[in-house]
């Protein structure tokens, strides 16, 4: 059984790899990355037994394209040596779901950023938070620790001006 016509999913996964490799993003971030190996693992994980002998061949097709794309993301990385800092539009889109590991590299604040680059690692794993909303929602003294042990009035003062950047209340 033959048709002429793409099969709505495979049509969807060229129209989003389309996106991708037609204007690819030059210094992709953490989040681009993961958005893109999403994308191509639902490509590549597909089942194609249900299609038609045209459809396996394009999605075959896309299986490459999106190994290709991959390997040039692999290929700005190890150049690199990491990821670029997610463009701060991105992360204000985001709205309080922005990473904060994504923030401490794109939001410099003054003198304040190298103390939060510090200081924000242990934060995020005694305190178990991800986003900004989540930071926010906690107190300073939750954030500072006992005896201020981790994290400092500098490193408060930079989440205090990140949660302005957003329009959310900061910790008090």
């Amino acid at each position: 059984m033959s048709t002429d016509t793409m099969h709505p999913d495979v049509a969807r996964f060229g129209l989003e790899l389309l996106a991708w490799t037609e204007n690819p993003i030059a210094r992709p971030s953490q989040l681009d990355r993961d958005k893109f190996m999403i994308l191509r693992n639902r490509i590549v994980s597909y089942n194609d037994e249900g299609l038609d002998e045209a459809n396996q061949r394009d999605l075959s097709g896309l299986r490459t394209l999106a190994i290709v794309e991959a390997g040039r993301q692999d290929d700005f990385y190890a150049a690199n040596k990491g990821w670029a800092p997610a463009p701060r539009e991105q992360l204000l889109a985001m709205g309080p779901n922005a990473p904060i590991e994504e923030l401490v590299k794109s939001f410099s604040v003054g003198g304040l950023s190298s103390f939060a680059a510090k200081e924000i690692p242990e934060v995020r794993r005694q305190l178990r938070v991800r986003t900004i909303g989540e930071l926010a929602a906690r107190t300073r003294a939750d954030i500072g620790g006992p005896q201020c042990r981790f994290a400092g009035n500098k490193t408060l003062e930079w989440i205090a001006a990140v949660c302005r950047e957003f329009g959310i209340e900061s910790p008090h």
